[in-house]
């Protein structure tokens, strides 16, 4: 991990996007304040922690011109796999700039989308990931330099219950950033 510089006198906003069903809309939502945000002058990051159903960067497809093509990139997914090997990669190299009219932002997605993208996902072992690799502490770190770098950052989650969101959810609402639990 990279040495940040954290500004602790922001104020602290949480906005949480919450249904126990999918596809009502939280996503789109997300987006859209990014976006707004994005067009406001602040300096946004989405992250696509939604590992099972992945695709944010679809919103984007037609009204958008990324950095990188989105399926080259690495993401969260990678981040962990290389986490869980013992050989932690910058997140920086996952994040591609997304350029729209009259603004931009940054989006990490959540893993390239090799063929055995699901087997990857399915193969990620959580306990030992947490236990042996400290998973929890290592998401801290994520989200201290993403407040350290953006001005906004915004994490999307698939609506059931995971425990690497937790992490994610609670250490925001503790710290003074803005920023969106999803």
């Amino acid at each position: 991990m990279s040495e940040t510089k954290q500004n602790s006198d922001r104020q602290s906003f949480i906005y949480t996007f919450y249904s126990y069903k999918g596809g009502v809309g939280r996503s789109m939502a997300l987006v859209n304040i990014g976006v707004l945000m994005a067009l406001a002058g602040r300096k946004v990051l989405l992250v696509d922690w939604d590992l099972e159903a992945p695709g944010l960067e679809v919103y984007f497809r037609e009204y958008a011109k990324f950095g990188t093509a989105p399926d080259r990139l690495p993401g969260i997914v990678d981040l962990l796999e290389r986490r869980g090997n013992d050989r932690d990669m910058n997140w920086r190299e996952c994040v591609n700039r997304v350029m729209f009219q009259g603004g931009a932002l940054d989006l990490i997605s959540a893993g390239r989308r090799s063929d055995d993208y699901r087997s990857r996902v399915q193969n990620l072992d959580w306990t030992t990931l947490y236990k042996d690799h400290k998973v929890g502490n290592y998401i801290n770190l994520l989200r201290d330099e993403w407040r350290a770098e953006y001005d906004f950052y915004s994490c999307r989650q698939s609506h059931g219950s995971n425990r690497h969101w937790g992490h994610l959810h609670s250490a925001a609402s503790r710290r003074s950033h803005p920023n969106v639990c999803h």
